[in-house]
């Protein structure tokens, strides 16, 4: 009886390695593949998170003699300005008005309470 047990348990071994290298191969390749998309796209996030989750102040009319510096500083407060041409209608300011009023109130809550005027403030001492 004891020799019996000694052959299914050396056959319960030989089946038994095939499917734990096939199984070993799939989790390693499962691994790497994960690690691959969670890292790929956590770079991915860092150089779009603002074009994502930017909020966008609309500012009708010409475009202004400083819009890259603008445009690059408001990348660091988080929001981007958005300029929808030269055209500018009765709609449109209303809209830009009433939609840059809540994004305002958006950006307050994230830069505290006076982070317009220091916006300005920066904008102004970087243009000189």
């Amino acid at each position: 009886m004891a020799g019996r047990i000694v052959k299914s348990k050396t056959v319960i071994k030989k089946i038994n390695r095939p499917f734990l290298l096939v199984s070993s191969v799939i989790a390693i390749l499962s691994l790497s593949v994960m690690s691959y998309y969670l890292f790929r796209s956590g770079a991915h996030r860092k150089s779009t998170a603002v074009e994502k989750t930017a909020f966008r102040i609309i500012e009708p009319g010409e475009l202004p003699q400083n819009q890259d510096l603008r445009d690059s500083l408001a990348i660091v407060y988080g929001f981007r300005f958005s300029y929808p041409g030269c055209e500018v209608t009765d709609a449109l300011l209303l809209e830009a008005e009433v939609h840059n009023a809540e994004v305002i109130r958006r950006l307050e809550t994230a830069h505290g309470k006076n982070w317009l005027k220091r916006f300005q403030h920066e904008l102004d001492s970087l243009s000189r």
